[in-house]
């Protein structure tokens, strides 16, 4: 199975994967104040565009592969806020492109797995 994976922050990071084989990362950030976004190196006019570039490098458009965005990254209402408008932001993003919902797993999940697999472990 393939999917893009995304680690939802300010600055966000994005995994393409090919079942356990990691095809690519991605950064999207904001530039400073100036409202334009990175992806990667890459300058784009703004935040949609730079999203939407990187829906479309990683061959998550129309029809493409799922989204899995990460849930839980705080318990302080700002964290709270933070994740209910990043989750927000690629549930408008995968239906504009017409596609189904970002897949929302646990951080717990994902490293509980790498965990087992791996014999890796987090503090």
């Amino acid at each position: 199975m393939k999917w893009i994976s995304i680690d939802p922050a300010t600055t966000s990071g994005v995994a393409n994967w090919d079942n356990d084989t990691l095809v690519n990362t991605v950064v999207v950030k904001p530039r400073g104040t100036s409202g334009k976004w990175y992806h990667n190196s890459e300058i784009h006019a703004s935040r949609f565009l730079a999203w939407l570039h990187t829906y479309d490098h990683t061959d998550a458009k129309l029809g493409g592969l799922p989204v899995v965005i990460e849930r839980g990254f705080g318990g302080m209402a700002t964290a709270v806020r933070a994740q209910g408008m990043q989750i927000g932001w690629h549930q408008c993003m995968c239906a504009l492109l017409q596609r189904s919902a970002p897949i929302e797993v646990n951080v717990a999940e994902w490293r509980r797995v790498i965990k087992e697999d791996l014999q890796v472990s987090w503090p």
